[in-house]
């Protein structure tokens, strides 16, 4: 469970191929302005698992069986089923423990080994669980188109909505402008970022964009990197009241868009402090489906203030 939600607390500036060696693509890209630091907890290496559980997360669909995976004290458990996939519809159920793949025992295998294992077929495949009170079953799963749903909804009244960001995958603007453009006697918004870790950079800054009219939005420092984003006017012209709220999961993206809402005075944050990261990474495509990540640069909120290792202080508690 610590791994996936690893796995998130990251910005995306783009995916990349390379057939550098690792250490080369550290040694020139790396950044951190902490001294006496060798790397990063956020650079390392993503196993081909990792690395497709991470891009599912950014992206709007997929194709695949519609569950995530977690090992833990040397068993195969189900973390997660997706809402409308094969798996959801087959009754799998979180906690579910796998215990073969086309009738091929998984014993002592890694995640990466099951992963690559279910890859290899291209339709579907065979799965054999066990569940408390059920005993031993076997399912045949399809792998079908997911749509991953990254922003959900309800109207509490008229003029009242909450949002629920599960991820600043690509899109996540579009659909919450397509969400308040409909409703256009929305005047108080909530936005949900608790247990958010974070996703697409750009997402984070364009949501704000829709709020700010004008103004720097973000400084990034970096090696070779110094950059101010700042707002495009693009903004909804209506007048809201906004709050958003946050806990300790609520990382990366989630701080930004929600940092830059609290320098502005355009929103008030509820919640518990934020996690704290408050730097940037750049993928690199390595051979065998594994990605490497790198700190490429830090930013700060428009009022200069950085949020890496602190957080965000929420303005209610």
């Amino acid at each position: 469970m610590v791994l996936l939600k690893t796995i998130l607390f990251t910005f995306v500036l783009l995916l990349v191929g390379c057939s550098q060696n690792p250490q080369n693509i550290i040694k020139e890209n790396y950044y951190t302005s902490k001294k006496n630091i060798s790397l990063d907890k956020y650079t390392k290496v993503l196993k081909a698992s990792e690395a497709d559980e991470f891009s599912r997360k950014l992206n709007k669909a997929y194709k695949g069986l519609g569950i995530t995976l977690v090992k833990l004290f040397g068993k195969i458990y189900v973390f997660i089923v997706v809402k409308d996939s094969s798996a959801y519809f087959h009754d799998i159920q979180k906690g579910d423990i796998l215990l073969s793949v086309n009738n091929k025992s998984i014993k002592n295998s890694t995640l990466e080994q099951i992963y690559r294992e279910i890859k290899k077929f291209k339709n579907g495949v065979n799965l054999t669980f066990y569940r408390k009170n059920k005993g031993k079953f076997s399912v045949f799963l399809k792998k079908q188109k997911i749509d991953v749903k990254n922003v959900e909804y309800r109207l509490n009244s008229k003029v009242k909505v909450y949002i629920h960001i599960k991820n600043f995958a690509k899109g996540v603007t579009s659909e919450v402008k397509k969400i308040l453009e409909a409703n256009k006697q929305i005047k108080l918004i909530t936005f949900d970022l608790r247990d958010n870790g974070g996703g697409v950079f750009e997402e984070a800054l364009k949501l704000a964009d829709l709020f700010i009219e004008k103004g720097v939005l973000l400084f990034e420092k970096g090696k070779n990197i110094d950059k101010k984003y700042y707002a495009t006017s693009k903004v909804i012209d209506r007048d809201f009241n906004i709050r958003i709220l946050v806990n300790h999961n609520t990382a990366s993206a989630s701080e930004i868009f929600a940092g830059i809402m609290q320098d502005y005075k355009k929103a008030v944050i509820v919640g518990e402090k934020t996690y704290g990261k408050g730097c940037i990474q750049k993928l690199y495509k390595l051979d065998n489906g594994k990605v490497l990540k790198v700190t490429v640069s830090e930013y700060f909120l428009p009022s200069g203030r950085s949020i890496n290792e602190v957080g965000l202080t929420p303005d209610l508690k």
